[in-house]
């Protein structure tokens, strides 16, 4: 349980089905793992969370970041659901 903690789970939950995206958007960009550097640049433009970070635009990312950038953006999205939030909230308008 101690290891589910530090991953950022606060103990066993029931994730309704299709809320998936929520629950795992609020996790921390740390559990993808990223290098020191990106890690610290993500920090300083406060993106902490899979959410913050898929819902970044892909082209700024890889012209910014590059490709790690881009591959941890893309993990992040995948987990997180935001693309698919995203597109449906810009469909709406």
């Amino acid at each position: 349980m101690r290891h589910l903690r530090r991953r950022g789970f606060s103990g066993v939950s029931i994730v309704p089905q299709g809320d998936e995206a929520k629950f795992l958007g609020r996790l921390p960009v740390a559990l993808l793992r990223p290098s020191a550097e990106l890690q610290e640049t993500l920090e300083r433009w406060g993106i902490r969370r899979f959410q913050e970070l898929a819902a970044l635009p892909p082209l700024g990312i890889a012209e910014r970041l590059g490709a790690e950038g881009l591959q941890l953006r893309r993990a992040g999205a995948r987990r997180s659901g935001a693309q698919a939030d995203a597109a449906r909230r810009a469909a709406a308008v």
